[in-house]
């Protein structure tokens, strides 16, 4: 992939060249048929596109990040001036304020999960060491572990 700036104007434009050519272009037929689609079933479109203030995500950040003056200022409108996802984000929001889990919800939303690692031991031997034991030698370590598990007990 080639990316050439070119100036025109009085704005910049990023040229991106995804390196094929008109020829292999005209090999690809991805709906050789000509059934389905948009043409086909109209119920499919989403003539509105996604907006991002419909989402949790972004209704939490915004809420977050009001004063307390502007909460009091947006509790204060209209049910009517209101949408569903925004009521329950303030919601949520109130309740995070007292709540472990609901600080845990928000935060995961907003912030994306914690990251969570996962230990596999072997007694510090490598998994593709233990890949290539034969039958034998898996037997004698599961009895040598299940020998430490009663010594331990």
């Amino acid at each position: 992939m080639i990316n050439r700036p070119v100036n025109s104007g009085y704005c910049a434009i990023l040229m991106v060249d995804m390196g094929t050519t008109q020829q292999e272009n005209s090999k690809m037929i991805n709906n050789p048929n000509g059934k389905g689609g948009f043409g086909d079933n109209p119920q499919n479109r989403n003539p509105g596109g996604w907006k991002k203030e419909v989402s949790f995500s972004y209704q939490y950040k915004r809420f977050m990040n009001m004063s307390l003056n502007e909460l009091n200022e947006w509790r204060a409108l209209a049910d009517m001036e209101k949408k569903v996802v925004e009521e329950l984000a303030y919601q949520a929001v109130m309740r995070a304020k007292s709540s472990l889990p609901d600080v845990k919800e928000i935060t995961d939303r907003t912030e994306g999960k914690a990251k969570e690692s996962i230990d596999i031991t072997t007694d510090g031997e490598s998994l593709n060491k233990v890949k290539q034991m034969s039958d034998e030698e898996l037997q004698e370590r599961i009895n040598e572990q299940l020998r430490r598990q009663k010594l331990s007990d």
